[in-house]
């Protein structure tokens, strides 16, 4: 995943005060892939015959995010590390410090380590019940339209999309 390493480059180049805020938009880019994958899905769904839409239709978005691998690509080879992470790289050097290995975060930190787990968890359940438990349970229990469930997901990674920054913001205060 690219997820972590855009929010630590993002959170490395922002301003103090304004860190949180910056480094929401690369966790708002999460629902904008998903939105953008699922116009690709109801457009393919609304083109395609049920039957070739479920052989090999579905599989168009997934091709499609080869633009994103290049995207990436182009990213790590033209972005130069940010100052603070220079800064604390030369601190190390200096003080000749060694970092803490896995064991030693839980050992020392376990409280935060355990809340900062606790919040994503939380999070990940209720997204992935929404992206996949429920289209899933809606299809095939209710016979819903794939069409329906599609504008519906779309719909949810707009909302989702439009909470993330404004949060980010708040953070920062």
């Amino acid at each position: 995943g690219e997820w972590g390493g855009a929010v630590l480059l993002v959170a490395e180049q922002s301003p103090d005060k304004r860190r949180a805020f910056w480094s929401s938009w690369p966790q708002a880019a999460v629902p904008v892939g998903n939105l953008l994958a699922t116009v690709v899905l109801l457009v393919t769904s609304f083109v395609l015959s049920p039957a070739a839409f479920l052989d090999w239709g579905w599989r168009i978005a997934f091709w499609l995010s080869a633009v994103i691998v290049l995207v990436g690509f182009y990213i790590r080879t033209h972005v130069e590390e940010a100052p603070i992470f220079l800064e604390a790289k030369a601190q190390v050097e200096k003080e000749k410090a060694t970092s803490f290995g896995v064991v030693e975060v839980l050992r020392r930190y376990p409280k935060g380590v355990a809340q900062a787990m606790g919040v994503r968890f939380a999070e990940n359940i209720v997204y992935y019940i929404v992206v996949s438990f429920s289209i899933v349970y809606l299809k095939v229990v209710h016979s819903y339209d794939t069409s329906q469930l599609l504008l519906a997901l779309l719909i949810a990674h707009v909302i989702h999309f439009a909470v993330i920054p404004p949060l980010g913001r708040l953070a920062d205060r």
